[in-house]
This record gives structure tokens, sequence and C-alpha cells, in this order.
């Protein structure tokens, strides 16, 4: 892990002199998921000629088998304005691959002789069948160096935000890929009640470069911690991996049927490591996130025990279209200043004031003068009885870095998959009081070709827009011909933020990712 304060530095070096530490490769790496439940795509933008005017891109695509051994690789072209849909069985066929591959490994690259500026790519990986959609965003890379191994792997931590249900039907996986060189060691689990009591089990990681492995956690700790209903928090120890920056790829699965799954990334656990901002007592909030409200799709957030310790209270503002706030929740929820093994949950739609609210702006209010650099939360929309988003966001912060004229620049996968309804949640986020009226410009690129569709949203202050893509472009999914595609949002405030939600129409299922 990186320290945050060390990445701001990062950010501002970047902005005050953009040519040096030129970025000439930016590269993802994700796991195959056995194709005979599954069905796998990449997709990303165009955003390199889209925003940076970077003519040519080069693309490459490596496939590997689950023991990590090179099966095909394909190179092709960046160069269009548009979103790139990219099925696994077009790269197999390109490769010259049979049938033969199930699971292993989906490694994209992407070169060019001008600065890319960030090493790792927006790119969305779209696992599916029948009864569900899942979307991740680009989280393992292969490193481009040993000066970003060096930067990227600075403090070890654990990994975590998994949400863990075990029994009734569910299992939780793990899918672990060995970085580019061989690995003797052993995967450490640890599954914690909010007592602070532990279940620990150590599992041999001798695995070959570039390895995939996937763990149940039903087999991995047993029958005997019974039945778990995301009440357990769920931490792995992973171990050293040289030139590979690796968060795990997690999530719950039903054991019936076609195996539905609702799946992200990991992220790191904080709460053995103290880093803060102080506190300006001028300012009313010392952390914030504002979020759309979608109708028939509930919002939980849910704080897992990561965070640098600090007495926190958390506060809701609630919004209507318009702008205006029509309520106030104080302290509706309290965060201990000791480390704590509690997991906290805020159910934001059984707080919501009546159905005129359309935005809830989550704020941190702190007695002791600090608070945590990263405050992270997953963000849990979906339906009852049905798999449900779990999408880790970190909430914004007044101490952070804002480059002089920034503006607004969000972009993220939606699909074009018949049976399944795309929803957004945009939402102007300004950690500092803010009661500007903006538009927001949203652009759909599609894979088919450089055509595109265009809308926009007014938003004032804190509102939110959440609801059915179809209200804001009208027939984008016949625009989307059954492909997956990206929207590119534009506003002048730096802090506008956006979340993508595929729901199957049939069985309710829902999953969800943060934008770009």
């Amino acid at each position: 892990m990186k320290p945050f304060k060390a990445i701001e530095a990062t950010r501002k070096n970047y902005h005050q002199w953009p040519a040096r530490n030129s970025v000439h490769r930016a590269a993802a790496i994700f796991p195959i998921f056995d194709r005979a439940h599954y069905a796998n795509n990449l997709t990303f933008l165009n955003h390199w000629l889209i925003k940076r005017g970077i003519p040519e891109i080069g693309a490459r695509h490596t496939l590997r088998d689950e023991t990590g051994a090179r099966v095909g690789q394909v190179y092709s072209v960046v160069d269009e304005h548009k979103a790139y849909s990219v099925d696994l069985e077009e790269v197999m066929q390109a490769a010259g691959l049979e049938e033969g591959l199930q699971t292993g490994s989906w490694e994209v690259e992407f070169f060019s002789a001008r600065n890319m500026f960030i090493p790792y790519p927006a790119v969305v990986q779209t696992v599916y069948n029948d009864s569900f959609l899942n979307q991740v965003h680009a989280y393992a890379r292969v490193l481009n160096d040993f000066e970003e191994d060096r930067s990227v792997n600075q403090i070890k931590v654990d990994e975590a935000s998994v949400d863990v249900a075990l029994g009734d039907g569910f299992d939780t996986f793990v899918t672990v890929i060995n970085g580019p060189m061989r690995t003797e060691d052993r995967l450490r689990f640890r599954l914690v009640d909010q007592q602070g009591g532990e279940e620990v089990r150590d599992v041999a990681f001798n695995a070959a470069p570039f390895e995939v492995r996937t763990l149940m956690l039903s087999e991995v700790f047993g029958p005997e911690v019974g039945v778990v209903a995301r009440d357990r928090s769920l931490l792995v120890t992973q171990p050293d991996m040289r030139m590979f920056y690796n968060r795990l790829f997690a999530g719950i699965v039903r054991t019936d049927g076609d195996r539905p799954l609702a799946a992200n990334h990991s992220y790191y656990d904080n709460s053995g490591f103290a880093e803060y901002f102080d506190v300006d007592p001028d300012k009313e909030r010392q952390a914030n996130m504002s979020l759309a409200l979608v109708d028939g799709l509930p919002l939980t957030l849910r704080f897992y025990p990561i965070l640098s310790p600090a007495a926190l209270d958390f506060h809701i503002a609630f919004y209507d279209a318009a702008g205006e706030r029509i309520a106030l929740k104080e302290r509706v929820a309290s965060w201990p200043a000791q480390k704590t093994a509690r997991i906290m949950e805020i159910d934001v739609d059984a707080l919501k004031p009546g159905p005129e609210a359309a935005s809830a702006d989550l704020f941190v209010t702190v007695a002791d003068g600090k608070v945590p650099t990263r405050l992270t939360l997953q963000v849990c929309y979906g339906a009852e009885g049905a798999l449900g988003s779990s999408i880790n966001l970190s909430m914004n912060s007044p101490y952070v870095f804002v480059p002089e004229n920034k503006v607004g620049l969000n972009w993220m996968a939606v699909t074009g998959h018949p049976e399944v309804d795309n929803s957004i949640a945009v939402c102007h986020s300004s950690p500092v009081p803010d009661a500007a009226r903006r538009t927001v410009a949203v652009t759909l690129y599609r894979d088919e070709d450089e055509q595109t569709m265009t809308g926009t949203l007014d938003l004032k202050g804190h509102a939110g827009f959440g609801g059915d893509l179809d209200k804001v472009l009208p027939g984008y999914k016949d625009f989307l011909g059954g492909r997956n595609g990206f929207l590119y949002l534009e506003s002048e405030s730096p802090f506008l933020r956006s979340i993508s939600l595929q729901t199957n129409r049939t069985t309710g299922h829902t999953s969800g990712e943060h934008s770009f």
C-alpha cells in the first residue's frame, strides 16, 4: 500500500511538472471465470484519445491458463473515439485457441510513445450469465518498473472490505492471481466476529507466475463457523508479490442454479496504520459523500473495521430533486476512537424523510482533532432477497488537493445486455457547502462505431439523479445493439461523482461500480 499523503504528493508533482516521470504502459489483469457457467468481457473507453488527444494506443491481450502458462496473445490498435467491448471468445478466436481454456487470467496492456500519465487503465470486467451481470474495474496489474514497485508496495496491510455470506444457499469466494514471480508462501484468512473473536486458517500458496487460485470460504473454514450473514469481517494476508499490485477479487455466490455472484475488489485494512489529516475547526464537515437515491434499489452503507482509529460522528442531510435540503438526521451513527471489530451499517432508505428525497449527503464531524485520510465504506444498492452491489468508495475530504480550474470528468461502463437494466446515480459531492446549479453533460459511446448519444442532467448543490439510464438517454439499448458501452460525464464542478448499476430484470440481482 502507498500512504495516502504520498499519493497526494505524487498528484501535486504531476500537476506541477507534467513532463516528469512519464508513463508509457498501462495494464490490468483479471481472472477468467469458469466458462462452463459464465461469460467474460472487458470493456474500456478510449479516454486517451477523448480526454488527452493521444491518437493511437497499442493494446495487447494475453491469455493464460489457471497454472499461469501463456496460451495466447493478440495485438490491436486503439485509435477511435469510441468504447471497446471485447468478449473473451473474440480474443480466443483471434489467438487461434480451441475451446479448452475454461479458467485462467486475462491481461490487457496499453502502450504509447506519448505520456499516458496513469499506469492503470479504465477497464471494466463484466462477468455474467442469464441470471446476473457483475462488473468490476481494473484492480490488479504487473508494475512497470522497480521504482513503481518501491512506490506502490511501501506498506504491507491485509486485504478486507469483503462481504461474507456462508450457509443458507450462499458461499463466499476469494480469487488470487499470483504475480510474475514464483511464490512459495501462504494465505492467512481471518474471519472476525463483531466482538473480536477470530477463526484463523492458513492455506499454502505455492504458485507459479500468474497462477490463479479461487478459494471457497466454506472449504477454507469448514462447517464449524456456522451461518454467516454479512456479520463477520474477512481479512486476508497475502504473500509479498514483487513487481505486482494485487487486491483480491471476492464476493458472494449463490450455490444453486447457474451460480450468480456479486463481487468486487478488496480494499486495504488501515486499522493498524495511523494516517490522519489535522482538522481545521473552521470547517463544518471533515469528510462527506453525496449519493443519489434510486427507486427500487434500497441503499445501505456498510463500514468494515478497517479505518485508522478515530472518534467520528456521522450525519445525513437529505435533498429533494430541486437541490433543497428537506431533512437533517444528526448522529445517525458513531465510530469509536479505539480499534474496533464492529461492522457498522447505516440504512439510508429507512432514514429518508419521504418519497421526495432524491439524494443523501453523508458527512463526518470529529471531536479529537484528527480525521483518517482514508474513510472508506461499501455502498450497497439492491432489492431485498436478491444479490446487491457492494462498491468500495472513499469519502471526500476538504483537505485533499484540488488543482486550480479542475473540472469534473467521470466515465463508467454500462451494458447493452437486453435482460439487464442500467441505473445511474450521479451527484456533486462537494466536501464544502455547495448550492450552485450545474449542468452535467452525458455522452454515451458504443463499440460499433464512433457515433454517440448525448443528454444532460441539471443538478443543484448536493441534489442527485438516481434512476434508469433511459430517462437521460431514451433508446440507449437500441443504440448499444446488445454490446457494452461507456458513459462520459462532464461538469464544471471537480466533485462530480457517479455510480453505474446493473439489475437483472428476472432475478433482481444487482451489481455496480463507481466511475473513473
